[in-house]
């Protein structure tokens, strides 16, 4: 995550419109989980900003996809140019804006209740289906998160990259435990055994492994026992970012430094690959599984969104509902980030861009 954060920062960016597959990206997977010949695709028909000085869409992250087949992804680059917001791209590859701020998202996903939970920094917002939000929980600890995971409980997981934490948050936003894991926890996930028994796999990223503990929210210890017992499940990868499982339990680790999803069986052996690389740079951070059949990788990185049709389905996510709806289609844009608070004092956010004319915006109260 940390490389290409610091790419975007820079101004650096991609154009990548048009649904064609990457030449230069590779997929190499086992026969049952995708057919020969299998190509990264992007997910968008167009570019969503054309005629805004060729500036495309730069860091993404968080991808989360509903039963319409709707992808959700954060874009969390900032410059005189562009504000962070929350993209929503239907099947056929039409974008429109679901959120836009000051305040950047990461990781996205569904709640058990269809809601879509974004972490910013120092606190998680709600999505609801009829495109009403809400903050679950707002709270100076809080600072920096980057993913989440999600179990049919409501249990959320949150990391924590720059600070080295994990917090439990139990359902309905109660904050549950803080603790900390050295290494730069980054994506996290949940692998429910049963409703009350998980195990949870952590990427620590500067650390370049994957490691693993369970857990039991019956349980009386604290979340801080369990995750003392960690192991590593896979000790060796290249700075990984986002994780995702599929239906046999093959483990999805986005290596961000070389742009490549690698693909580990359930006993942490490395089976396959999918390579994204748009032009001359690769790019991945987050993967999710989503579409028909939820059958399709979806794939982060900078410059937007792709997608690799697998014949085996993801892991079924708790919250796979209905779509959100989104406030409104992007137009062609011409704007500066001006430093406006977006949330009242009760923490609810107030904020909603619109261009009504070059360098001009002004704020909507809801």
């Amino acid at each position: 995550m940390q490389a290409f954060r610091d790419l975007a920062t820079t101004g650096f960016a991609l154009s990548l419109f048009a649904s064609v597959a990457f030449a230069q990206s590779v997929v190499e997977l086992p026969a049952n989980l995708a057919d020969p010949g299998t190509q990264v695709v992007n997910v968008l028909t167009q570019d969503p900003r054309a005629g805004q000085n060729n500036r495309n869409i730069g860091f993404s992250e968080g991808p989360a996809v509903d039963s319409a087949g709707n992808l959700y992804f954060s874009e969390n680059v900032v410059s005189e140019l562009n504000s962070p917001k929350i993209w929503k791209v239907t099947p056929t590859g039409t974008a429109s804006v679901l959120y836009e701020s000051s305040i950047a998202t990461n990781g996205l996903e569904f709640d058990p209740q269809g809601r879509l939970l974004a972490v910013a920094n120092g606190m998680v917002l709600r999505f609801y289906p009829n495109g009403t939000r809400d903050t679950l929980i707002r709270n100076n600890i809080l600072v920096n998160l980057n993913d989440l995971s999600i179990n049919s409980s409501g249990y959320v997981l949150l990391t924590n990259y720059t600070g080295n934490k994990l917090f439990l948050l139990a359902p309905g936003g109660v904050f549950r435990d803080s603790i900390t894991i050295p290494g730069n926890p980054n994506g996290v996930e949940f692998v429910e055994s049963s409703a009350n028994n998980n195990t949870i796999y952590l990427n620590l990223t500067s650390l370049g492994k994957v490691v693993r503990f369970n857990w039991s929210s019956a349980a009386s210890a604290a979340f801080s026992f369990y995750a003392g017992t960690r192991t590593d499940f896979i000790p060796r990868v290249a700075n990984p970012d986002g994780i995702t499982v599929d239906s046999l339990g093959n483990f999805y680790i986005v290596s961000n430094s070389i742009g490549t999803v690698v693909v580990y069986s359930p006993a942490g052996d490395s089976i396959g690959r999918i390579t994204v690389k748009a032009r001359s740079s690769l790019n991945a951070t987050n993967c999710t599984f989503g579409g028909p059949g939820n059958r399709t990788l979806f794939i982060t990185g900078n410059g937007g969104a792709y997608k690799v049709q697998m014949k085996v389905p993801g892991r079924k996510g708790p919250g796979i509902t209905t779509a959100i709806h989104s406030d409104r289609m992007i137009r062609p844009l011409n704007r500066r980030v001006f430093n406006v608070a977006p949330f009242d004092a009760l923490g609810r956010d107030i904020t909603r861009w619109r261009i009504t004319g070059a360098e001009k915006i002004r704020i909507l109260r809801e």
